[in-house]
């Protein structure tokens, strides 16, 4: 198992703590909105500290969303398509796709309509990001944080109806454990489980900060073999 830190800062101190690498935002290792000179100096500093980068997360801007009625598709694809670029160039294999604002259904929009919207971007997005060795990853967002793709078991149905191999779901322990969810849920998405990340509740801070029992989500993915 590798363990990384996402975060904007402190990855000096992951390195001298034995981390394996880093998750930063894609905004701030990747600047898929700047040009290459801006990508290229803040790819720098990122990996400056010696640690690689071996996810990204944050990966849509506020202004591009995927369900409702004013989603651009070719917008997307050609955002994706810069975000897959930089990170083959830096060797990075996983995006995680949280993006809580870009996907959050607009009120009155049909829960059908928006799993269609999103099924059908990621098989625009899949074939762009496989050949260059990245797998996309659905991270499943409390529901105080958004109201559509909420659990483990939603986002590898997902995952699957994309047909797409390199289209995943991670568990947060963070919005797992706001939204109550079973260790059978982890289990039930084993095929499509790619990816984990830790926070502790009530206030999202680093294991240890804070009381909180992660025993329910590590058993579960001693369950499952996990070891990404």
């Amino acid at each position: 198992m590798k363990f990384l830190l996402s975060a904007g800062q402190h990855f000096d101190a992951a390195r001298d703590a034995g981390f394996d690498g880093l998750e930063p935002s894609a905004y701030d290792l990747l600047r898929p909105e700047g040009t290459q000179a801006e990508f290229e100096d803040a790819a720098a500093h990122v990996l400056s500290f010696g640690l690689p980068a071996l996810a990204v997360n944050c990966f849509l801007p506020g202004g591009l969303r995927c369900t409702g009625p004013d989603v651009d598709v070719p917008a997307l694809l050609a955002y994706a398509e810069t975000v897959f670029a930089r990170m083959a160039a830096l060797h990075v294999p996983t995006l995680v796709f949280g993006s809580g604002w870009g996907r959050a259904l607009p009120e009155g929009w049909p829960h059908e309509r928006g799993l269609a919207q999103m099924t059908e971007l990621l098989r625009g997005m899949a074939p762009l990001a496989a050949p260059r060795g990245i797998r996309i990853v659905v991270e499943p967002l409390a529901r105080a944080e958004c109201n559509f793709i909420n659990t483990v078991e939603e986002g590898a149905a997902l995952a699957r109806a994309t047909g797409c191999d390199n289209v995943g779901v991670l568990a947060d322990a963070f919005h797992w454990i706001r939204n109550g969810e079973s260790p059978e849920g982890i289990v039930a998405a084993r095929d499509r489980f790619f990816h984990a990340h830790l926070a502790t509740v009530p206030n999202r801070q680093a294991p240890g900060v804070e009381p909180c029992d992660f025993g329910p989500f590590f058993s579960a993915l001693k369950r499952i073999g996990y070891d990404g």
